[in-house]
């Protein structure tokens, strides 16, 4: 009898640390704060500090840059601890911001040593929560600022002499995209716990956002989330998943047909609200160093707004940021066809499809866009039901079973 209760025990204390490993691999344990949370906290408060300054008074200034910077140098210092292998990065992303610099360059190396120093190690559903609430609390502060009329370019009147609320982000397409980024986090944050009541408070206020702002990229990309959602759930093969990793290879290969061959696509020009002509002068400027290390000087100088995130990648860091780009979202797409999470990779589709009309890579002055990030970094730990593999466990088990009969 004692026999059979220390072979229990023996069970039970397999299981128990078995759960206790993966639930710790897979980030499960929602209390753990890490010195990387507390860095992208500093560093979102950086950034929410500094579009607030811009949309308050039209431009930045010294003080909200030093400050920005200063949130920035305090967020890595808090870091305390480097890899070589991340101090080597960060000497190699100096060196190669300082080919071409401009600001542009300057946005795409901070979101490498973002990435590369922050979002890599922090906790999944933390960097969710952070992002969330740091641009809940951006939004409120701008709506305020926006009801006492200290904002101003509330109203945004398009080509057709339509009026458009700008919540005091200047351009309702920039709140849009702000919205859709912040309800991102809200949706993978409540999704799982609350179902369908999550998704019809998404539609719903989507819904409500594009009939005060006008922007039909965002009810398009909220209809294709959950069209996708639906379309990967129902055909997750091989074509599917090959498919998905190549998508953005594709669609910047056909837009950059589409522009080089512009003159025969006006149609298409047109519907993109001229987006082709713009990528097809840029080209038609820029020399092959230009196009492989990319050439934001030419962005900068002119003042050029790039409303596409592949562009907007490959013209500030070139095709060499762009094939660092590939390799994360390939990982990424893998990762989420052996957890079946369709739900993830259909979020990262829909904003490969937003790419397509709104810089949503390299926009981290809309600190909510890092989400992309977060999730395409943390592919390995993001938690899910089917992340602890029972097969492992049951081989355990069968191992202490076949030590207990053998005694």
């Amino acid at each position: 009898m004692s026999f059979a209760k220390e072979s229990v025990k023996s069970k039970m204390l397999i299981l128990k640390n078995f759960l206790l490993k993966e639930s710790g691999e897979c980030g499960l344990n929602k209390y753990s704060v890490k010195r990387a949370d507390i860095s992208l906290f500093i560093i979102e408060l950086g950034f929410a500090l500094k579009i607030i300054t811009i949309l308050t008074f039209d431009s930045t200034n010294i003080v909200c840059d030093l400050l920005f910077y200063f949130c920035f140098f305090i967020a890595l210092v808090n870091l305390a601890k480097y890899k070589r292998n991340q101090l080597s990065f960060f000497v190699l992303a100096v060196l190669y911001s300082l080919v071409y610099f401009s600001s542009a360059r300057r946005n795409l190396f901070l979101l490498f040593v973002i990435c590369a120093f922050i979002l890599s190690s922090c906790n999944y559903r933390n960097s969710l929560k952070t992002t969330f609430c740091t641009a809940f609390a951006a939004f409120f502060i701008i709506s305020i600022i926006a009801a006492f009329g200290a904002a101003s370019n509330l109203w945004f009147k398009d080509f057709d002499g339509n009026l458009y609320y700008t919540f005091g982000f200047k351009n309702p397409n920039t709140f849009a995209m702000f919205f859709f980024s912040s309800m991102i986090c809200f949706l993978l944050l409540f999704r799982k716990q609350f179902g369908k009541i999550i998704d019809l408070i998404f539609i719903a206020l989507s819904a409500l956002v594009f009939v005060i702002t006008g922007c039909k990229t965002l009810i398009i990309c909220t209809v294709l989330l959950y069209f996708s959602n639906f379309l990967i759930k129902h055909i997750h093969f091989k074509i599917v998943k090959f498919f998905c990793i190549l998508f953005p290879l594709l669609v910047t290969l056909l837009l950059s047909f589409l522009a080089l061959h512009v003159k025969k696509f006006l149609f298409v020009d047109l519907f993109l609200t001229g987006r082709l002509s713009l990528y097809n002068s840029l080209f038609s400027h820029s020399n092959l160093p230009g196009i492989i290390l990319g050439n934001s000087r030419l962005i900068t100088k002119n003042s050029i707004t790039l409303d596409s995130a592949y562009f907007s990648l490959i013209f500030s860091g070139g095709i060499v940021s762009f094939i660092i780009f590939l390799k994360l979202y390939a990982n990424f797409v893998k990762n989420s066809f052996e957890r079946n999470d369709w739900f993830l990779l259909s979020v990262i589709v829909t904003y490969l499809c937003y790419g397509i009309m709104e810089s949503v890579f390299t926009n981290i002055l809309l600190f909510p866009n890092l989400v992309l990030w977060i999730l395409i970094l943390q592919a390995k730990v993001v938690p899910h039901k089917k992340d602890i593999h029972l097969k492992s466990l049951i081989f355990k088990l069968k191992e202490s079973s076949l030590e207990d009969n053998h005694l």
